[in-house]
């Protein structure tokens, strides 16, 4: 990710893209949730940003060095997050 443009990821997309990745809610609290991986067991806890705000670019970072990691996105889909593009996840 670059320091040059902003990446404007909404909650909403995020946890879009998670689920359809195979990402479960697993617990949620008013300012944070848990989604867990339904075949790997990963779990990934996501802070809310308040209303209208993107997501902190941080946990976008921490989203995708996990994905990265554990290999649950494709190379392609990862290059996109890290451009600040959600793909359509199969």
């Amino acid at each position: 990710m670059s320091r040059k443009s902003p990446i404007e990821i909404t909650y909403p997309q995020l946890t879009r893209f998670l689920t359809g990745l195979g990402f479960e809610q697993a617990a949620a609290g008013k300012k944070s949730q848990a989604l867990v991986h339904r075949k790997s067991g990963t779990v990934l806890i996501l802070a809310k940003p308040p209303q209208r705000k993107p997501v902190r670019r941080v946990d976008l970072l921490s989203v995708i060095v996990r994905l990265e990691s554990e290999g649950l996105a494709s190379e392609s889909d990862l290059q996109q997050f890290r451009q600040g593009k959600l793909p359509e996840a199969s």
